[in-house]
């Protein structure tokens, strides 16, 4: 797979000899009424591309450079053929079929060279690009370096449907049973979060393929359908394969019922439900694991006292408000840093920081703690690539329509190509509210934009957070601003009354802290009302929880710190 393939630019065979290519830009060709106009210019030579006419341009090469790995073409020897199939009831075809191989591989966990199993794994174009090793004690390792994607990809090029399983082993056992387009992740499966990073890869020759899910009968199987179908949710053809109560998997199946029986439960899985239309009987499972296990919380971000009143769920809509230049964009970007080091993943269009590289800057240095331009080093901007290359996808402000329905459309599209938990809208004003052509309030309209990222937000399971100024707030008689309420937003009441939780980010230059106001928590396991104190660190950008008796004292009397002020932040918020 040539790497402008991952992000939808096809070019010729051979074109790496060619010095500039036209082709179709895969960014607006879909949107423009002459789709087939080749706008984009590419210089393989470079590893650039540029679009005329939508103004997408970057450079391939900055991707990852993965290893490559050396095939050993030895094929599994006459015993291991007959372990397959006596152990496995696996056919000798099945192993052809996949390129199955053996080679000698040291093995850290038996500390020593054996021989080993290779499980190859080919891109679509059918060139190795990893390897997993398997020994007869069931010990495993990866290629070092390798790209992780699907196993099997290769053989779903004119394939329509692809079964994905959880195995290699589930894969070969398919194909023994008479079905092609099986394909296996290359990680397993966790009762937690699954790094999906293969189908990042694999999206643009999957997207839009029948997808028959045929993963493992256990916990972490099921974490991991759960996963698979918030991400498919676009595609309106994926299938759910139950396996038998006697069977884990796939391979199970073939040894148990055989392989007719393995193909007519694959043929026969279940859609997944209609939109909008559940039963009971859709959601059993779910119900028996909600009365084992009850509701838990939501993730927390390590503050003592904000922990206690508020958590973070990846299906709610959270509004972040306060009065202008209170430090809403700051604290917002604080929570994302340590939501993606638990593995959040953001999707982010922001027109209070529509300079990706500045907003880049910023997250780092809330990561680490130091200030960008005088204490980060370039070796640690290195060290960081990748991780906010995994966790964060920014929109650019002036190649979007900042409409709802074109941020929603994208949100959904981040959601299936990067497995965002969560988009993020800062700041509320920027959005272009389309009114109806008979006419109606500003403030109802307001109220249908909400109601259509609350639609989005249950549909693929993605948190929506929004930051929203407030109106002008009255002073108290020594000119200090009052604490917004949940009716304080700007433009409409809709906002509190649509949204799960508001949060409050107040700058009280009374005591120099920035209290952090939960004013509504829709759900008792997110979170109740409450408050908490955070003093905020100039250099980095940070906030640091007050401990308790530096908040009482501060409370008790006026600080006589100055107004604190982020010069490495304008004024905007």
């Amino acid at each position: 797979m040539n790497p402008y393939d991952e992000i939808g630019i096809r070019l010729p065979a051979g074109y790496e000899k060619y010095d500039t290519l036209k082709v179709k830009c895969p960014f607006c060709a879909d949107e423009r009424k002459k789709k087939n106009d080749r706008s984009m210019s590419v210089w393989p030579q470079e590893g650039t591309y540029n679009c005329h006419h939508c103004g997408v341009k970057g450079k391939v090469s900055s991707m990852k450079n993965y290893n490559k790995p050396t095939l050993n073409a030895n094929r599994p020897d006459s015993k291991v053929v007959q372990w397959f199939e006596s152990s496995r009831g696996i056919s000798k075809e099945a192993l052809t079929y996949y390129g199955v191989t053996e080679s000698m591989e040291y093995m850290p966990q038996e500390s020593k060279e054996m021989k080993v199993i290779n499980f190859n794994y080919f891109d679509i174009d059918g060139q190795p690009v990893n390897i997993k090793y398997r020994s007869a004690s069931k010990s495993f390792k990866m290629f070092s370096g390798g790209k992780p994607i699907l196993y099997g990809l290769n053989r779903t090029k004119d394939i329509k449907t692809i079964i994905i399983t959880e195995g290699e082993m589930d894969c070969l056992a398919i194909y023994t049973a008479g079905l092609m387009g099986a394909v296996s992740v290359p990680n397993g499966a966790n009762k937690g979060s699954n790094n999906l990073q293969y189908i990042d890869l694999c999206w643009e020759h999957i997207k839009n393929k029948k997808i028959v899910l045929a993963l493992d009968n256990d916990e972490p199987g099921m974490s991991l359908r759960q996963e698979l179908v918030r991400r498919f949710t676009s595609n309106p053809n994926v299938f759910i394969a139950e396996w038998p109560e006697d069977c884990k998997d796939a391979n199970d199946v073939l040894l148990k019922h055989g392989g007719e029986t393995l193909s007519k439960i694959i043929k026969e899985a279940k859609q997944i439900p209609a939109e909008g239309i559940v039963s009971i009987n859709d959601v059993m499972k779910e119900l028996i694991q909600l009365k084992k296990g009850g509701i838990p919380r939501g993730d927390l971000l390590g503050y003592r006292k904000f922990d206690e009143i508020f958590s973070w769920k990846k299906d709610e809509m959270t509004i972040i408000t306060g009065a202008p230049n209170g430090g809403k964009s700051a604290w917002l970007d604080q929570c994302m840093v340590i939501l993606a080091q638990q593995g959040w993943k953001f999707g982010i269009i922001s027109m209070e920081k529509p300079n990706v590289e500045l907003h880049v800057a910023e997250l780092i240095q809330r990561t680490i703690h130091k200030n960008f331009w005088d204490e980060i080093t370039e070796e640690e901007i290195y060290a960081y690539r990748d991780f906010f290359h995994e966790h964060f996808k920014f929109l650019e402000v002036d190649k979007n329509e900042l409409s709802v329905d074109h941020l929603i459309k994208k949100a959904e599209e981040m959601v299936g190509r990067y497995g965002i938990d969560c988009f993020v809208v800062d700041n509320w004003s920027f959005v272009e509210l389309k009114m109806p052509k008979y006419g109606d309030s500003r403030t109802n309209h307001i109220g249908d934009s909400l109601t259509k990222f609350k639609i989005f937000k249950e549909k693929f399971k993605c948190a929506v957070m929004i930051v929203a100024h407030t109106r002008k707030l009255s002073k108290d008689s020594q000119g200090n601003l009052e604490v917004a309420g949940m009716y304080d937003i700007a433009e409409s009441a809709h906002f509190a009354n649509k949204a799960d939780n508001i949060l409050i980010v107040h700058r009280n230059f009374q005591t120099g802290l920035v209290d952090i106001y939960t004013k509504r928590v829709r759900w008792i396991y997110t979170g109740k009302q409450g408050v908490a104190h955070f003093h905020y660190e100039i250099p980095t950008g940070t906030y640091v929880e007050a401990q308790d008796e530096v908040s009482r004292q501060a409370m008790e009397a006026v600080s006589s710190k100055p107004q604190f002020r982020n010069y490495y932040e304008t004024e905007r918020d």
